[in-house]
């Protein structure tokens, strides 16, 4: 093998390469550096490694927020809920939501009305959507009001904030029809009773007719004293703008106890006359099926039997008992005793079941998925309503629908039927538990976050200085 020549130097052509060839050699050097210039070139490159350090870290902190804010449900704008005229589930968990805006207009179907406690000396309730986002609803007068959701979730009926006018709102195209003659039943001082033509009771509840087009609560009218046996049924008609009274009669007596159908209302009768907002001890009563015009169309008696051996309190029938079962064929009612907080199922057949719920939730209605009856019970400090956990549970079975944050407040839940008969709109990855941790987990993961990024910007200050310290 050959080895290529190089060109003599001593010749022309030899020359003239070695010039070319020294010349680029030369182009090629960095200019020379001066004494003065070592300083200034070092500050610009260390410069230059900052702001790509400082960049790197700004472009991870701003990864985290966004992936971080979805998760801390720190954006208060509702999510979509599904397109329809009715609520379609309802979520398995309502946690503490760091930003609460009123209630828009049309929102959509709601879920649930979720009793959150009490500010500025007001009564404050959530709206739910089926996702669990929330809205505040406050429709607080001079007592203690409580609102009416419609099975399908897309009525809603409450006092207006001063107790005086009622209104009834179409959550899905945001129509409200206001009854300003309809007022809170109080009769203590500071409510205006001149305004008012038509008391309803704000701290019972009120129940819509299965078609949503009325409300149905105990009422009477101005001129009479419900405490003296004179209350009745005030109706509200939010397709006529109408407000009417069915007075006590024989067959129109009684606590209501929900609508047995669009024109007709279930009432419970005591055998021993009382008043409504004095719970009457109960041996027996009678449940009627009564038609608005008046008429009765059917009705059965229950009659209590005592649950166990010993002393035990009788039962009393008052307005958070009920509502009666859809099919017209069970009646519960709460019972608190000194013995322990439990509810009975009296059937129209004549069976009776009981069990013991010790936290039940009081002032807080029951409700119905079919034949299943749903009790609210708090768990973890129910003598402290404000930091229990509200969990929903299908009779005396130990299964849990739902739970309630002890954060919201007190803790009454008012569910559309509809919602809890379609069942949850999407698993949790922490299902029903009760653990406390599970309700802070937004403040547990901001800090891991914010931890995380500090930790990762000191690392990149501190590599930066430290080089920075090393170079000549």
């Amino acid at each position: 093998m050959t080895q290529p020549r190089l060109p003599d130097a001593g010749s022309d052509a030899g020359g003239t390469a070695l010039a070319e060839a020294l010349r680029g050699a030369v182009d090629r050097l960095p200019p020379p550096l001066l004494p003065g210039d070592l300083w200034p070139r070092a500050r610009r490159e260390r410069r230059r490694r900052l702001l790509r350090r400082t960049g790197a870290v700004a472009a991870a902190a701003l990864v985290a927020v966004l992936v971080g804010a979805p998760l801390l449900g720190v954006v208060a704008f509702p999510t979509l809920e599904p397109a329809g005229d009715r609520v379609r589930g309802y979520p398995m968990r309502i946690g503490h939501q760091w930003i609460v805006r009123d209630l828009p207009a049309r929102p959509g179907p709601l879920a649930a009305l979720v009793e959150s406690g009490v500010r500025d000396g007001v009564y404050d309730w959530l709206a739910v959507s089926p996702s669990g986002h929330q809205w505040r609803l406050s429709t607080a007068g001079f007592a203690q009001n409580f609102p009416a959701l419609s099975a399908d979730g897309r009525y809603l009926g409450y006092l207006e904030p001063d107790g005086v006018g009622y209104r009834i709102v179409d959550l899905v195209t945001g129509d409200r029809t206001v009854f300003p003659g309809v007022a809170d039943g109080a009769t203590g001082p500071g409510v205006n009773r001149s305004a008012r033509e038509l008391g309803v009771f704000g701290q019972s509840p009120a129940y819509f007719s299965p078609d949503g087009r009325r409300v149905a609560a105990n009422g009477f009218p101005a001129d009479v004293n419900p405490y003296q046996g004179g209350s009745g049924i005030a109706i509200l008609d939010r397709t006529t703008g109408l407000a009417s009274y069915v007075p006590p009669t024989g067959s129109t007596s009684g606590i209501l106890a929900g609508w047995s159908g669009p024109e007709s209302l279930w009432l419970v009768s005591p055998i021993e006359p009382g008043t409504i907002n004095e719970p009457v001890e109960m041996g027996s009563a009678t449940v009627t099926d009564v038609g608005l015009d008046g008429r009765v169309r059917t009705s059965f008696t229950i009659t209590a039997h005592p649950p166990h051996e010993g002393p035990w309190n009788p039962i009393q029938f008052d307005q958070w008992s009920g509502p009666v079962s859809p099919a017209g064929a069970s009646l519960p009612v709460r019972v608190t005793d000194p013995w322990g907080d439990g509810v009975y199922r009296f059937d129209r057949d004549g069976a009776q079941q009981s069990w013991a719920v010790p936290g039940l939730t009081p002032t807080c209605g029951l409700s119905w998925v079919g034949d299943d009856l749903i009790v609210p019970e708090q768990i973890g400090e129910p003598q402290h309503p404000v930091s229990a956990t509200v969990r929903l549970r299908v009779g005396s079975s130990p299964r849990t629908l739902a739970v309630v944050s002890p954060r919201i407040g007190r803790g009454c839940v008012i569910w559309a039927a509809d919602a809890l008969a379609a069942g949850p709109t999407g698993p949790h990855p922490f299902g029903t538990s009760t653990a406390t941790w599970t309700w802070y987990w937004q403040e547990i993961l901001a800090a891991v976050l914010v931890f995380v990024a500090l930790v990762a910007a000191g690392l990149l200050l501190g590599g930066a200085k430290g080089r920075a310290r090393r170079r000549p």
